[in-house]
């Protein structure tokens, strides 16, 4: 069970045995069955595996409140905010690690009617000056390859506040609700003492009940 699972109370039932002689009390302790989690086993998974701890405790909180209104959480992606070091000799070295993360988070709204590309960025303890965050939703035909990709949402949003921490939405709102693939894109820019960071992750939503 995941840590976040709600903490039941487990009720002891006491119960009297009696026999033909004196009564000898005989205690038989009874649980209650943990409630399963609204959150899908492998969204919380990838939940688990965000290995920013206050990262991933912001996401956890989110995703269950989701849960809680009933949307329907579908995937998340976690991706690192990295910068390339210097070229030396022609050839880029291995990214320097910001210790900042972004979290994509792709859901259906608990009413049904929109689709929702949720991006969340995090530094713990560190800020950041700008942060430019492009968001884009994209959907497409699952019954019919040969059906173009339709892009249904594509916004880019620059952040001049000193922060640690962002949460931005974008949605699209349903025409109807046939069977749709979706796609949920971002891809973030910050600048964190001087030096820029960038990062992008995608989400794929299958099935989702909206159509355009």
């Amino acid at each position: 069970m995941s840590k976040t699972t709600k903490l039941l109370t487990y009720v002891g039932v006491a119960a009297l045995a009696f026999g033909l002689g004196a009564a000898s009390p005989a205690s038989a302790a009874t649980t209650t069955p943990p409630a399963a989690s609204d959150v899908p086993s492998d969204v919380q998974t990838e939940i688990d595996a965000i290995p920013l701890p206050s990262l991933q405790a912001k996401v956890q909180e989110r995703v269950d409140q989701l849960a809680d209104e009933g949307a329907q959480v579908a995937a998340i992606e976690y991706a690192p905010y990295a910068a390339d070091s210097p070229a030396h000799g022609g050839a880029v070295t291995m990214a320097l690690p910001s210790g900042c993360g972004l979290v994509v988070v792709a859901f259906l709204s608990g009413s049904g009617a929109q689709m929702v590309n949720e991006a969340l960025t995090d530094c713990g303890s560190k800020t950041w000056t700008r942060h430019t965050l492009r968001q884009r939703i994209v959907a497409w035909n699952p019954y019919n390859s040969l059906d173009p990709r339709r892009t249904m949402l594509d916004e880019t949003n620059t952040s001049y506040s000193t922060a640690s921490y962002r949460v931005r939405a974008v949605s699209y709102s349903c025409a109807n609700g046939n069977s749709t693939n979706y796609s949920m894109y971002a891809a973030a820019t910050i600048t964190v003492g001087g030096t820029a960071y960038s990062t992008n992750a995608e989400d794929v939503y299958g099935f989702a009940p909206c159509g355009w």
